[in-house]
């Protein structure tokens, strides 16, 4: 006998909204744990110009 296996499936709407609240929370939601920390890295690559950049451009 064939034991059922059950699929859940994902929705996108909701990865969606959660990267909305958290960036890399979606990649979570997804268990596509490996992508968390480059989106880490280009929030904070991108913090990180916004606030040391020099002023006077």
């Amino acid at each position: 006998m064939l034991a059922s296996l059950k699929v859940k499936k994902l929705n996108p709407t909701k990865a969606g909204l959660y990267s909305a609240v958290l960036p890399g929370l979606g990649q979570v939601y997804n268990k596509k744990y490996w992508k968390v920390p480059i989106v880490w890295g280009a929030v904070g690559t991108g913090a990180g110009i916004a606030i040391w950049r020099p002023k006077s451009v």
